[in-house]
């Protein structure tokens, strides 16, 4: 059994025609027909009846072709009076009469440029009604997936159709007296003409969506660049406390100890002093070059993402596990861009991390676990920024998982 499929609840177009308007064929024919008779009358008495009237001593053998003379002027001149009565009336009965073909170019012609589908469809529907006579005309839109309703006796169905996909049908309730040859053109001529009007709307919503994610994107991307300034503040700002809490206060008590030994006489005590503020003074370097590294490793410059990877990982606190290949030599953004991501990523980690990385197909992948990491949502933030400024993405599995997949397609020599 074929499965009836569902649709849109079609409303109708247009029910029915005035009833004066709907009289207009049938007063029209009538006064074409009267005019008709009255001229084949008025040509034979002109014509037979004048004849005997005016020549009543002519011969029989007249009477005949009298007769083919009359019937041929009747024949003649039906064609054009019957034109000069449908113009007459057309003047004298304009809301009656009406082109349908001049209506539906119109139609199509305001509908293409800003007349609303439905509006366009509502005229189509009045056009199909009063210019094949049916009693109500509707038309039908198929839903999402281009399912079209199926045919009610007695209405008859026309599909909208558009380069062989079907938009819908346009569906017509005939009168008692049926749809002619030429309704029926008339209808599939306003099928097509509604294929257009659909696939025009079609085309417009199309357009407005793709406005949309265009102005979506660029709101994006204007907040992105706003997170970026924020993220270059912050991070000159964290740099700065780095640097102050570290290297500052250390230098700070090394001065207070020189000085402290200046002031002293008493060079005797001097050596474990001395030893003391060596240590502070190394202790300093030290903090001071992992800063430094931290904002550019000379290392990466060097020796590449592998190795700056590794000195990395080394710095973190507890027992670290770092597992890579041999990596051949990226393009420099990349480098940076990965190394500078894994250091956002491994910022916060407080216990044993466990960071592993891959390369295949042209693809890097760097995998972090942890026994638990509080990423902040700025830090996430500015790493997704950074990674799809690389064609990459950041995918993240509970707390104490994270993952980096970067496309990279272009390698350079070692």
């Amino acid at each position: 059994m074929t499965r009836v499929p569902t649709i849109d609840a079609p409303r109708p177009l247009s029910t029915a025609r005035t009833r004066a308007d709907a009289l207009y064929p049938l007063f029209q024919a009538s006064a074409q027909g009267v005019v008709s008779v009255g001229f084949v009358i008025a040509v034979y008495e002109a014509l037979v009846a004048g004849e005997l009237h005016f020549w009543p001593a002519a011969p029989d053998s007249w009477i005949l072709p009298m007769w083919v003379a009359a019937a041929s002027v009747s024949g003649l001149g039906l064609g054009p009076l019957r034109r000069l009565v449908a113009r007459l009336l057309r003047r004298a009965w304009p809301t009656g009469a009406h082109d349908p073909y001049a209506e539906l170019a119109e139609t199509v012609a305001g509908a293409r440029l800003a007349t609303p589908a439905e509006d366009a469809l509502n005229r189509l529907a009045e056009i199909a009604v009063r210019g094949t006579g049916a009693r109500a005309a509707r038309a039908v839109r198929a839903t999402a997936d281009e399912t079209v309703p199926v045919a009610v006796t007695p209405a008859e169905t026309f599909p909208i159709a558009v380069d062989g996909r079907v938009l819908g049908q346009l569906v017509l309730e005939p009168s008692r007296r049926g749809l002619s040859k030429a309704d029926r053109r008339l209808a599939t001529s306003l099928a097509d003409a509604a294929g257009a009007v659909l696939r025009n709307a079609e085309l417009t919503a199309e357009l407005a969506e793709q406005l949309r994610r265009r102005e979506a994107q660029a709101a994006e991307l204007d907040r992105s660049r706003r997170r970026v300034v924020a993220a270059r503040d912050e991070a000159r700002e964290r740099l700065g406390q780095q640097i102050q809490d570290t290297v500052g206060r250390a230098l700070s008590q090394g001065r207070e100890q020189a000085s402290a030994l200046a002031q002293s006489g008493d060079a005797a005590g001097w050596e474990p002093r001395l030893a003391e503020l060596t240590e502070l003074v190394d202790t300093a370097v030290k903090d001071f070059r992992r800063i430094v590294h931290g904002v550019y490793p000379a290392t990466l410059t060097d020796h590449g993402l592998r190795a700056a990877l590794g000195n990395l990982v080394a710095d973190l606190p507890g027992s670290p596990r770092f597992t890579a290949p041999e990596l051949p030599r990226f393009e420099a953004r990349y480098e940076a861009g990965v190394y500078f991501c894994v250091a956002a990523l491994l910022e916060p980690v407080a216990g044993d991390a466990d960071v592993r990385v891959e390369f295949e197909d042209g693809e890097l992948r760097v995998r972090l676990s942890s026994v638990h990491v509080d990423w902040s949502p700025g830090t996430l933030e500015a790493i997704r920024d950074r990674v799809a400024a690389l064609d990459g993405r950041l995918r993240l599995d509970g707390a104490d998982l994270a993952e980096l997949l970067v496309p990279i397609r272009t390698e350079v020599a070692a």
